[in-house]
């Protein structure tokens, strides 16, 4: 995606701004996560809007993830999704360069299953027994987090089951 497609955005009279850009471009350079981050939180800025939650992935942990499967370091990480979790990672720079009340959400590959409500989350980037996190539960905890806080200014794997 060029840039000139990514158009800024509005924040005007909200509380919060949950970030779901997502690219799907495989084998290619993408700059959608870190010019639209960027969009957002200017636009945020003008508004005065403090509060942000960015969903990210895990897969954006930098080196080998002893976490994850073989396949997933050296096939999707490294040659499918490389351009992705780059992007994801300069993303992720400038969330935590900002002064937002941030937290960076991490879940493994998502899933449509229905969800449980029975999810787990840690501050890091994976959980070592679990590959999923449901669509479902992701939402349920971003829920939490806009009522808790439980995270600020942190980057939260989170995974179901």
């Amino acid at each position: 995606m060029s840039s000139t497609s990514i158009r800024p955005t509005t924040c005007s009279g909200t509380s919060a701004v949950v970030s779901t850009i997502g690219a799907g471009r495989y084998l290619r350079r993408v700059v959608l996560y870190s010019q639209g981050i960027a969009n957002v939180i200017r636009s945020m800025d003008e508004h005065g809007v403090a509060r942000l939650i960015a969903i990210s992935s895990g897969g954006t942990r930098p080196g080998w993830d002893r976490n994850t499967p073989a396949f997933y370091e050296l096939l999707i990480k490294r040659v499918l999704l490389r351009g992705e979790y780059r992007d994801m990672r300069r993303m992720e720079a400038v969330i935590r360069d900002s002064d937002l009340a941030w937290t960076i959400l991490r879940p493994s590959w998502l899933s449509d299953v229905a969800g449980t409500g029975d999810y787990r989350t840690k501050v890091g980037y994976s959980f070592p027994e679990r590959s999923t996190t449901t669509r479902d539960d992701l939402a349920a905890f971003i829920v939490e987090e806009l009522e808790t806080d439980g995270f600020l200014r942190e980057g939260v794997a989170i995974v179901s089951g």
